[in-house]
């Protein structure tokens, strides 16, 4: 019995997978012009097909590196009122993130007035960011909170006390 690779062949009794030596030719040679042109869109090519495959994001990546300052919230200037009623008010009077390899420390200065007497502070707070494309994210105890990088301003929504929209300039 003839092995099973035989059994199929053409009836031309020549094994149609046999190797064959033949002269390959990819050109006039190492100073042909379309060769070397070819070769360098090729190139060109392969490299920008792996610059874009290595993105995971087509959105501009921010950075938050540096000191920013809260100017205004809900567009009016500081102080700004979180709570008020007959006998106390509290104020923000300023804030500052100054954010650097992925950690951040804020400061707040603020002012409680009750019955007259008034009391000013400094809050402190740090932790760790991360951005996602334009939008930052800060970690610290108690609640997460984003933001929104826009060049050297980002904005945060505030959801307590009253709500609203900051905007932080970079110094």
């Amino acid at each position: 019995m003839e092995p099973f690779w035989q059994l199929h062949w053409p009836k031309t009794g020549r094994n149609p997978y046999e190797v064959t030596e033949q002269p390959v030719k990819f050109g006039n040679g190492p100073n042909d012009p379309t060769e070397c042109v070819t070769m360098r869109r090729l190139i060109w090519l392969i490299g920008g097909l792996v610059l874009f495959g290595c993105s995971n994001s087509s959105a501009p990546v921010a950075t938050l590196e540096g000191t920013y300052d809260l100017k205004t919230v809900n567009g009016a200037n500081l102080p700004y009122t979180t709570f008020e009623n007959a006998t106390q008010k509290d104020e923000v009077l300023g804030d500052v993130i100054t954010a650097s390899n992925g950690s951040f420390e804020q400061f707040t200065s603020n002012r409680v007035t009750i019955n007259g007497r008034i009391t000013d502070g400094t809050s402190p707070n740090s932790g760790t960011y991360v951005i996602d494309g334009t939008t930052v994210t800060f970690l610290s105890p108690g609640t997460p909170w984003s933001g929104t990088i826009s060049g050297n301003t980002f904005t945060i929504e505030f959801t307590v006390p009253n709500g609203g929209s900051g905007l932080y300039v970079r110094r």
